[in-house]
């Protein structure tokens, strides 16, 4: 196997190319990472404490409920996308007749392929 630079490696089989491109940051970044997690994931427990704590009322409930949707939806794109630094891997594989692409997390995820007379 060949590399290109640090993140990227790829080897020329007989019938089909392969190319591997790892998600790999430096460690700061990834523990800088890690913290913004921490603390966002304190906030919204935090916030969940406060849903279910009593002292709020009536519409202000309503508010932190719908905030909590939001915030939800952001500690989901947060986790993927710090796994996604930390064990994220990128594959594609050239044949004759195809392009295959897959992006993987802890060895899960989907190949995508396209045919080669569909690529311009």
């Amino acid at each position: 196997m060949k590399t290109i630079g640090d993140r990227i490696s790829y080897e020329k089989h007989d019938h089909f190319f392969t190319i591997i491109i790892s998600s790999k940051i430096e460690k700061w970044k990834e523990n800088a990472m890690f913290l913004w997690l921490l603390a966002w994931s304190f906030c919204g427990a935090t916030f969940v404490y406060f849903l279910f704590d009593g002292s709020i009322l009536g519409d202000q409930k309503l508010a932190l409920f719908i905030m909590l949707v939001f915030w939800s939806y952001l500690e989901v794109k947060t986790l993927r996308a710090y796994l996604w630094r930390i064990k994220g891997i990128e594959f594609i594989k050239i044949d004759e007749d195809r392009l295959t692409h897959k992006k993987s997390i802890f060895g899960y995820g989907k190949a995508n392929f396209v045919f080669s007379n569909q690529i311009s």
